[in-house]
């Protein structure tokens, strides 16, 4: 999903000498299924932090499969699957809030359910962090 772009294109970023600009990690819930495991898997490649990606035994990976018309219009079809474990609770867990209130930057989207996204920012901002909450395309 759009998190997950984000987060391997900030994982991408250099400065103008080569020299990686960021550590980049994610928070989320993927499935015990290919999908999950792919995730993660292409996450670590990318030096990302994935210790605080939750896995399920009993919810499949989320999957957004695209459809396009004859005339070029998309439509997208989100099965938010295990991301919407990720609860205000998960958010509170020591590790989760932790790595949120050190983070310099903690960007957030509707991918999870939107009273987690907003747990996430208060502990961000509770910590004086720099917040960006990216809802399109809600």
């Amino acid at each position: 999903g759009k998190g997950a772009n984000q987060c391997v294109q900030a994982a991408k970023l250099y400065d103008a000498k080569g020299k990686e600009t960021a550590s980049v990690a994610m928070v989320g819930c993927v499935g015990v299924d290919v999908f999950g495991n792919e995730m993660v898997a292409n996450f670590e490649k990318f030096g990302i932090d994935t210790s605080c990606i939750g896995r399920s035994q009993d919810t499949p990976s989320g999957v957004a499969p695209i459809a396009v018309d004859a005339a070029g219009e998309n439509r997208i079809i989100v099965a938010p699957g295990a991301n919407f474990n990720i609860l205000p609770e998960t958010i509170r867990q020591k590790e989760v809030s932790d790595l949120i209130a050190g983070s310099k930057v903690v960007v957030t989207q509707l991918e999870i359910p939107i009273e987690s996204t907003f747990e996430a920012l208060k502990v961000a901002r509770s910590a004086g962090r720099t917040t960006i909450f990216n809802p399109a395309p809600a």
